[in-house]
């Protein structure tokens, strides 16, 4: 459980990272679709590596990580936007 915890707030802290030393991006729109692009292609990254090492992964669930990723990712980079918004 306290992976999950550092894996989300690691995750969380690379987006921020972005957004604010090379983006600096200020809105939640831009945010999200900031965010939804680094989902993209970590969403890819990863389910492409994972279908190469795990035979047994199926197309179903590596398009519904995808999904999530994509979706997630969309939400942190709304909220980072929004907060680098606030602050900035």
């Amino acid at each position: 459980m306290i992976y999950i915890l550092l894996g989300c707030l690691t995750y969380g802290l690379f987006i921020a990272y972005i957004f604010n030393k090379w983006a600096q991006i200020t809105k939640a729109g831009t945010g999200a679709k900031a965010g939804a692009m680094i989902g993209l292609f970590l969403g890819l990254f990863y389910n492409f590596f994972n279908m190469a090492m795990m035979p047994e992964t199926t197309y179903e669930l590596a398009a519904l990580d995808l999904i999530i990723t994509i979706v997630s990712s969309a939400i942190i980079g709304a909220i980072m936007g929004a907060i680098n918004g606030k602050l900035g």
